[in-house]
């Protein structure tokens, strides 16, 4: 919310205010208030801690019920028909601040489409991190990766470079399943916990060139078909051998 100081000056047609004072209108330039612009997340989930749609202007409004808007930085939104995406390049922010709500010891979820414009030229794109914490990357093999709990799965194909890919991941202390598009595509067992004392917060796109849209966290395991729906398919692999 903009806060204007001094005296305004009533011009005609200018709403009033309580007491017959006018409201002055927002800065050219600046953002309304963020929660009369927030849009309503695609998942209707309670469990959703995160969700970053990228809808509206300013791009980082979660729109969780908790409400945990990210900081966004040379980057801009993209159509992605019927929605809108983020464009981010190398010099690109977009940050969550540290949040207990995103400190999920056991049962998780973590979701997002990705866009990638080419193979990381060195190191790996970071979709979404939670440094030490959780992870979802792009190798510079093409290979989506899952991180989280001391452990991590690799995809068992390269994604396509330049197209819309969704990659999503879940873990309930017995197993972790990475899917691409609502297929289950790696399986890794593990009984540990996720670590939740991180105080970097949740980055998305950093570093990673190409586009971003959808970033959910969940508080729960999504079941497969849920991760196929979300995918956009009717009919998925959901078996647990994707090595």
């Amino acid at each position: 919310m903009v806060a204007l100081f001094g005296a305004c000056t009533f011009t005609p047609g200018e709403p009033m205010g309580p007491g017959g004072t006018p409201t002055p209108s927002p800065t050219p330039g600046t953002d309304a208030p963020m929660v009369a612009q927030r849009p309503p997340c695609d998942l209707t989930d309670p469990s959703v801690r995160l969700c970053l749609d990228f809808e509206s202007t300013p791009l980082g409004l979660d729109s969780s019920t908790g409400q945990h808007d990210a900081s966004v930085s040379h980057a801009s939104g993209t159509p992605r028909a019927p929605e809108q995406a983020v464009a981010v390049d190398m010099s690109s922010t977009i940050v969550v601040d540290e949040t207990g709500a995103l400190d999920i010891p056991d049962h998780i979820t973590l979701e997002t489409w990705i866009d990638p414009a080419h193979p990381p030229a060195f190191g790996a794109y970071l979709a979404l991190s939670n440094p030490g914490q959780y992870d979802i990357s792009v190798q510079p093999d093409g290979k989506v990766r899952c991180s989280l709990a001391g452990i991590h799965a690799d995809s068992k194909d390269p994604i396509s470079f330049a197209t819309w890919t969704h990659v999503a991941c879940t873990y309930d202390q017995q197993k972790m399943i990475l899917f691409v598009n609502g297929s289950s595509s790696a399986c890794v067992n593990g009984t540990a916990r996720i670590a939740t004392d991180g105080f970097a917060g949740t980055g998305i796109g950093m570093p990673f060139v190409g586009a971003i849209d959808n970033v959910h966290i969940l508080a729960r395991t999504a079941q497969p078909s849920e991760i196929c729906t979300h995918a956009g398919q009717s009919q998925c692999e959901s078996s647990c051998d994707g090595g």
